[in-house]
């Protein structure tokens, strides 16, 4: 790469699960090569030289779960959105995306998947793109939320033949386990190592328990399109729920929508609370209203939604979709006290790497690619980095 020295000086540095003042970052070849103190400030040129005193500097924030931001969506335009997108995520500290994809025919599909391959490969600065995160293809009707089942979807035979011609695309594919047509896809997850996640879903405890044990590793947007913590057991008794699973499992990581509509802040306080802290993950899932300030109706999967100032509903009332930005959900979870800015830092940083088998990111550390992201005390984003070249800020 053979970058200039860059050092990012006088920041308030997030390294190990704590908070160092007063350090400087040096960055070399897109990765950081040092973490000093003021004693010890390199001598560089004043162009090779950002000034962070008094801002926090965390670990670029990687959005696994994401259907647009700024009017572009991810499924419907191709390479030109995908690599548009990977200049626009950062204004929100995102430095690593998993855009999303809806059950549709086989040939949309298969373009997206070559779309996301191609943008894999991209070398221009900006956010990476990941993989694909993939959903609707095996939904239980009465959970299908936004996700529509139409006669033009893709079958389950094709989707398993793109599965494997895209091999390194696909990262996590959501199943409703209880479903006997998430059964091929499942196995196809286990023998391409796909991340094969819980959702969408009617499964009970017991269902939930089973597919755990059995391979999925992952729960997609906790709390929505799933049982519930507490239901009704056959006895009238209360009895756990798939949710309630969810967070007990040490072992499973689950996602999280953090706006307030999706799930309301006492559910997300109840989930950051219990849930064994390396293993939850804040996402957006946004669609294409997210960053913008439009309000009314707008396409989405096919289907109208109403977009208002907080959230994208269905005609039913439900949410289609979060109009949030991983920035804002890293806002809202310390404005409402569910966990500490170190540990709601981690959810979007650390535990999205390590869920994907990233770990060459996801802290500051030395020799982790330099993605960061410079947050004031307000915690807007700044500034952020990717490999070291700065791609939004002053």
């Amino acid at each position: 790469m053979n970058q200039r020295t860059l050092v990012i000086k006088g920041g308030i540095v997030f390294v190990e699960d704590a908070w160092l003042e007063n350090r400087f970052l040096v960055i070399q070849d897109g990765c950081i090569s040092a973490i000093l103190s003021a004693s010890d400030e390199p001598e560089v040129a004043d162009s090779d030289v950002f000034n962070a005193t008094g801002l926090y500097l965390i670990p670029g924030l990687i959005d696994t779960h994401t259907y647009g931001v700024e009017g572009i969506d991810t499924y419907t335009g191709g390479l030109d959105a995908l690599l548009k997108l990977r200049q626009i995520f950062p204004r929100y500290g995102v430095t690593g995306f998993l855009p999303s994809v809806p059950a549709c025919s086989r040939g949309e599909i298969a373009n997206v998947a070559e779309s996301c391959e191609m943008a894999m490969a991209s070398t221009d600065h900006g956010a990476t793109v990941l993989g694909l995160f993939s959903e609707g293809m095996s939904a239980h009707v009465q959970k299908s939320g936004a996700q529509r089942q139409t006669n033009e979807a893709c079958t389950i035979e094709e989707f398993i033949e793109i599965l494997y011609r895209y091999p390194n695309v696909f990262r996590i594919i959501t199943l409703a386990p209880e479903l006997e047509k998430s059964t091929p896809i499942f196995a196809a997850c286990q023998d391409l190592e796909i991340i094969a996640s819980l959702g969408h879903s009617i499964a009970n405890n017991e269902q939930a328990a089973e597919a755990f044990v059995s391979g999925y590793n992952h729960v997609t947007h906790l709390y929505n399109a799933m049982g519930q913590l507490v239901e009704e057991g056959k006895d009238g008794a209360p009895s756990p729920g798939p949710a309630a699973g969810a967070l007990f499992d040490d072992e499973v990581y689950t996602e999280i929508i953090a706006d307030g509509f999706h799930v309301p802040p006492e559910f997300v306080r109840i989930a950051l609370k219990t849930k064994h802290p390396d293993k939850m993950v804040l996402v957006s899932d946004s669609m294409r209203a997210a960053g913008t300030s439009f309000i009314g109706k707008m396409s989405f999967l096919g289907q109208v939604v109403e977009v208002t100032e907080n959230v994208a509903l269905l005609d039913t009332g439900r949410p289609a979709a979060s109009i949030l930005t991983l920035d804002k959900a890293i806002r809202n979870v310390v404005m409402w006290n569910a966990a500490s800015l170190k540990g709601t830092i981690r959810m979007a940083t650390k535990n999205a790497a390590r869920m994907l088998s990233l770990f060459d990111r996801g802290q500051i550390a030395i020799g982790y690619r330099a993605d960061i992201a410079a947050l004031d005390s307000d915690l807007n984003v700044q500034a952020t980095w990717c490999q070291g070249v700065q791609v939004h800020g002053i």
